[in-house]
């Protein structure tokens, strides 16, 4: 688990660093296209919402998916001590019989009396382990949950930054589309 993490980490950064290459790339060709201040400002200010509105995504998104590996590092330790507490009961079930059978064996009880007494303690005790086995919570629906919330997080982060970007992208579209107009008349 800890191994697919590290792995979506680097792919994740390395996405991030491709993302921000284009950027500069971008606002470096607007750069070139802007002839006046008023465009140059548009670009800054365009430039300055994209880094912001980019910024609360990112952060976001990684919020989101700490949530999510937080509750499934929950989920997993959860059923782990559960597992763990009914195999710890089931052991000292087993010793607990068999603990009686050599006392039995012992102080003289009949042996066929003693190994029907041990069968059947070792059988109650299967039986209340596979009970608590059946009874363990399967992180199924719990991984389903907080999938479902990060989904949430991550549409409404993306939704956020497209408004945003679309909101800049517009700016600046009106303050190198005037100066075209301008230029035509």
């Amino acid at each position: 688990l800890s191994e697919r993490r590290e792995e979506h980490q680097a792919r994740k950064v390395e996405r991030r660093e491709e993302h921000q290459d284009r950027w500069e790339a971008l606002i470096k060709r607007l750069n070139e296209r802007a002839d006046t201040d008023a465009e140059k400002q548009a670009l800054a200010d365009f430039k300055a919402a994209m880094e912001s509105a980019r910024t609360a995504r990112q952060a976001a998104v990684d919020a989101a998916r700490k949530a999510f590996q937080d509750g499934l590092d929950v989920a997993i330790a959860s059923r782990k001590a559960a597992v763990d507490a009914a195999i710890a009961e089931f052991n000292a079930a087993m010793k607990a019989a068999l603990d009686k059978a050599k006392a039995d064996c012992a102080a003289g009880v009949d042996p066929q009396t003693v190994r029907e007494t041990l069968v059947a303690s070792q059988r109650a005790a299967r039986d209340e382990f596979e009970k608590d086995r059946k009874e363990i919570e399967r992180i199924g629906e719990t991984v389903e949950g907080l999938l479902e919330t990060r989904k949430a997080a991550f549409k409404k982060a993306f939704s956020d930054f497209k408004a945003a970007a679309e909101a800049a992208r517009t700016v600046l579209k009106t303050a190198f589309g005037d100066d075209d107009e301008g230029e035509s008349e």
